[in-house]
């Protein structure tokens, strides 16, 4: 094929994926740099040596917004909790380098003084009420596909529980604020040992960003949960109102990383449908779930098969 019919073909097919973007609503930032590879790969057919496209670093600096079209996924999700712990490691650090310049130390009478200082940083530092909306629509999406899944499989419309979708936003922005409080109470603590030891700043900077490194994963995890646990709600929710449906099941992956409690749930329910007010029980610990995720980055998810007419 001549370089002038390549060049058609891939300006024909650009075209049609704008086409099927548009019609789809997909991820805008995605179909943006989708585009911009192919826009690239037409110009460097053409023979005009273009510069290679590259994605965009992570801005710590700006908050992540959503188009009018966009859904907040998982990886959105994660990339918002990301730039919100960034900036408040950036903002502490500075804070810290501040106190540990001599003219502020000289400015410190003693330890209750320093350590008042420390925690009214931190207070000031750490407002979750920032991540709230990310949250909500990290929320709303996930149920709104489970929601979505459910009509695929019975054939049928349904709406949307908008108590049920209101408590699963309360019980994550809750999730966020404790792990908030709970990493400002170990950087209080490692911040007045720090004082009290006379602990070199290169050691400081190093102990506070090992403690935000940590609480990102726990952050990822948290996503991963809790959006098994919408799409999971959204699903049962739409078996409800279905009034088809034979009950609910379970199915998951059994391999290495499986937990023992999924592999016993898995075991137990895989294979057996249980009504739909019904509670998943493993024997072993005593709880119980309408749902999956029994635990922290569970992978089992809900079924409720169609009752045969």
């Amino acid at each position: 094929m001549e370089t002038s019919q390549k060049v058609e073909v891939l300006s024909r097919w650009r075209v049609h994926k704008k086409k099927m973007i548009d019609m789809h609503e997909l991820d805008k930032k995605l179909s943006r740099m989708y585009l911009k590879l192919l826009d690239y790969e037409e110009a460097k057919l053409a023979g005009l040596n273009p510069k290679s496209p590259e994605l965009k670093a992570l801005d710590t600096d700006t908050d992540l917004n959503l188009g009018p079209n966009e859904r907040m996924t998982k990886k959105k999700t994660e990339n918002a909790i990301l730039i919100y712990f960034k900036k408040k490691e950036k903002e502490l650090l500075k804070e810290i380098q501040a106190l540990y310049e001599s003219d502020k130390l000289s400015q410190v009478k003693s330890i209750p003084t320093l350590l008042a200082r420390l925690k009214a940083i931190i207070k000031d530092t750490f407002t979750p009420e920032s991540m709230k909306t990310a949250i909500e629509a990290f929320v709303k999406d996930n149920y709104a596909r489970g929601l979505g899944m459910a009509e695929s499989g019975f054939q049928m419309n349904f709406f949307p529980d908008q108590p049920t979708i209101d408590a699963l936003k309360d019980y994550n922005f809750d999730l966020v604020k404790n792990m908030t409080e709970e990493l400002a109470n170990k950087l209080s603590t490692t911040l007045q040992r720090a004082y009290i030891s006379d602990m070199p700043y290169s050691k400081v900077v190093e102990e506070v960003k090992q403690l935000f490194n940590n609480n990102e994963v726990r952050a990822k995890a948290i996503v991963r949960t809790e959006q098994n646990r919408a799409e999971n709600q959204g699903r049962l929710d739409g078996a409800k109102q279905s009034k088809v449906s034979k009950g609910k099941s379970i199915v998951g992956y059994q391999d290495e990383k499986t937990s023992p409690l999924c592999n016993r749930m898995l075991k137990k329910y895989g294979n057996k449908n249980i009504e739909l007010d019904e509670q998943f029980h493993d024997d072993l610990t005593g709880q119980s779930w309408n749902a999956p995720p029994f635990h922290v980055n569970c992978r089992t998810r809900l079924t409720t098969p169609r009752r045969k007419e």
